[in-house]
């Protein structure tokens, strides 16, 4: 912090400062403890006669927070494709025993991201997690049909697992897809989908 002849501020920043509000990305500093930091102001006439005063001027520092910033999209031709044919015809090494087949696709392989964490750096751990979310919560519809009767599938959380349930969510488990702690996702097939 320096001040110039004409009264200027100058605050410069050298280090990352702790802000406590993980929810505000935003977060302004209070500023510092009352009283520690003052700003003395001197005038004196032209027969020497001075008078001094102060303002607290570390009440007005403060630091705006440096959240990170994430920008992800799906990259071009993106897929993440079980084939059925090999669980039910043919050896498939890569499917459990009792699937129709299970693919795994690296997060890399899927996804553009443009992650940056700021001034403030990476946190010591878990600095990326990820999750699936079903967007109308659990029985809501995938959209796939199982293909021995035109039943609709659902979707189910099951502790971060998604499961695709045949009719409702007590119905047979048609798939799975589930996210590593490295954002590999696997796509496990049980049921034949129309």
């Amino acid at each position: 912090v320096a001040v110039s002849t004409s009264g200027e501020i100058t605050l410069t920043q050298y280090v990352a400062v702790e802000h406590s509000d993980p929810n505000n990305t935003n977060e302004l500093t209070n500023g510092m403890t009352a009283n520690v930091l003052k700003l003395d102001v001197k005038v004196t006439d032209s027969d020497a006669d001075a008078v001094t005063q102060s303002v607290d001027l570390g009440s007005v520092i403060k630091f705006n927070d440096d959240a990170p910033t994430l920008t992800i999209s799906l990259k071009q031709g993106a897929a993440v494709v079980v084939d059925e044919t090999a669980g039910a015809q043919g050896p498939d090494t890569s499917a459990p025993a009792g699937t129709l087949g299970q693919t795994k696709v690296a997060y890399s392989a899927l996804v553009n991201d443009t992650t940056a964490f700021g001034s403030d750096g990476p946190a010591a751990a878990n600095s990326k997690t990820f999750a699936l979310t079903i967007m109308g919560g659990d029985g809501t519809a995938s959209g796939y049909l199982r293909s021995s009767d035109n039943a609709p599938i659902v979707l189910v959380n099951n502790g971060g697992l998604i499961e695709g349930h045949v009719n409702n969510a007590a119905g047979q488990i048609a798939f799975t897809v589930a996210v590593s702690t490295s954002g590999e996702i696997t796509l496990t097939q049980y049921v034949a989908v129309e």
